[in-house]
C-alpha cells in the first residue's frame, strides 16, 4: 500500500470522524486531535516496515512531553523548574534503553462516556415520549373536529334536499302564477281588443255601445292578429315542448325568459340552441319582426277567432286590409306578409 492510499483513506476516516459529531457524542471536528493523523497514517506505514507495535510506538517520547508539561504547570516560584526537568531528563536517559510497556487504558473515562450518553439517549426517549402524547392529543382533537364537520356537512346536506323541495314547490306555484297571469292578460288584450273593435265600428262616444257583425275589414284584422298569436305560440313551442300549452298566451319575452329559468345547465344550452336555430330558419329580424306582431295584433279584433287558418285565407286579408287602407308602418304590405311565410314555414317543421 502505497503512502498516497494511506494519505487518502486517513482523509477518508477523518472526514466520517467530523460527520459523526451531529449523531453521537464524543466525535466531531472540535474533538480532532494530532495522533489522529498518526495512527490512520503512519502506523499502518510503520507496521508495514517493522511488524512491531513496540518498535515505533514512541511511548518513551509521550512520556517525557507528559512529564515536561507536568512540571511547567506545576512551576512556582519556589519551584526550580529547569533542575526538575534536567533531573527528569536524566532519568529518562537513564532508562532510555529499556522496553516499556503500554500505559493502562483509561476504563473510567469509556465507563463516563458511556454513562453520558445513556443519559443523553434516556433524555431523548423522554422528550419524544413527551412528543407523542402531544401528537396522540392533537390527534384526538382533530378527530372531534372531523365528527362536529362531518355532522355538519349531513345538517347542510339534508337542508340543502329539503331546499330542492321547496324550490320546486316554489316553482310549481310560480308556473301556476305565470299561467294565470297569462290567462288574465289574455283576458285584459280581449277586452282592449274589443273596444278596439267598437271603437273602429264607431260605436264609443257617439254612437250607443251595441255589438253588430263585423265588417270584412274588422275580419281581416281579426284573422292576422289570430295568425300573429299563433306564430308566438308555435314559436314557444319549438323551443319549449314539454312547457307548451294550447289554451295560453305567449310572447317574444316568455320564451327568452324560461329559457333562462331552466335550472339544469345542459338543458338550458340545448334551449338557447333550438332558439337560435329556429330564428336563422326563419331570418327573424330581432329589431323589425316584434314590432310588426305587435302592430298587427293591435288591430286585432277580438270578436271572432277563426278556428282554422289557412295562407290563402290570410293572403286574402292582407289584401282586403290593403285596399282599406289599413296596411302602413311597422304593419306595411310586405312585412305583414314576412309574417304570413313565417307561420308557414313553422306550421311545415315537425
Amino acid at each position: 500500500m502505497s503512502k498516497e492510499v494511506n494519505a487518502a483513506e486517513a482523509k477518508d476516516w477523518v472526514n466520517l470522524f467530523c460527520y459523526l459529531g451531529n449523531k453521537r457524542t464524543g466525535y466531531g471536528k472540535k474533538n480532532v486531535t494530532c495522533y489522529m493523523h498518526s495512527m490512520v497514517f503512519h502506523v499502518p506505514e510503520a507496521m508495514k516496515t517493522h511488524r512491531n507495535v513496540k518498535k515505533f510506538t514512541g511511548q518513551g517520547v509521550e512520556k517525557n512531553n507528559d512529564d515536561a508539561r507536568r512540571v511547567l504547570r506545576r512551576k512556582s516560584n519556589n519551584w526550580d523548574s529547569p533542575a526538575d526537568i534536567i533531573r527528569t531528563e536524566g532519568r529518562q536517559w537513564a532508562l532510555r534503553k529499556r522496553e516499556r510497556l503500554p500505559r493502562a487504558y483509561n476504563k473510567k473515562k469509556i465507563k463516563k462516556d458511556f454513562e453520558v450518553e445513556v443519559e443523553e439517549l434516556e433524555n431523548e426517549f423522554q422528550v419524544s415520549k413527551e412528543e407523542n402524547k402531544k401528537r396522540e392529543e392533537q390527534i384526538t382533537k382533530l378527530t372531534l373536529s372531523y365528527d362536529k364537520v362531518s355532522k355538519k356537512i349531513e345538517r347542510m346536506t339534508k337542508d340543502r334536499e329539503e331546499s330542492k323541495v321547496e324550490n320546486k314547490t316554489l316553482k310549481r306555484e310560480i308556473s301556476d302564477l305565470r299561467d294565470e297571469n297569462s290567462s288574465l292578460k289574455k283576458k285584459v288584450d280581449d277586452l282592449q281588443e274589443n273596444i278596439q273593435r267598437l271603437e273602429y265600428s264607431g260605436r264609443i262616444g257617439r254612437l250607443p255601445l251595441t255589438m253588430g257583425s263585423p265588417t270584412q275589414v274588422e275580419k281581416a284584422a281579426i284573422i292576422l292578429g289570430e295568425m300573429c298569436t299563433r306564430v308566438l305560440a308555435m314559436m314557444y313551442q319549438k323551443v319549449h315542448p314539454d312547457e307548451y300549452e294550447e289554451d295560453c298566451s305567449y310572447t317574444l319575452k316568455n320564451i327568452e325568459e324560461d329559457i333562462e329559468e331552466i335550472e339544469h345547465k345542459g338543458a338550458r344550452q340545448e334551449a338557447k340552441y333550438k332558439w337560435e336555430e329556429l330564428k336563422k330558419k326563419l331570418n327573424w329580424n330581432k329589431s323589425l319582426h316584434p314590432r310588426i306582431l305587435k302592430a298587427i295584433r293591435k288591430e286585432r279584433n277580438i270578436v271572432a277567432h277563426p278556428s282554422s287558418l289557412t295562407k290563402g285565407l290570410l293572403l286574402r286579408s292582407v289584401e282586403d286590409m290593403k285596399e282599406a287602407g289599413k296596411l302602413g308602418g311597422w304593419k306595411s304590405f310586405s312585412r305583414v306578409n314576412e309574417i304570413i311565410n313565417i307561420w308557414d314555414l313553422l306550421g311545415q317543421m315537425e
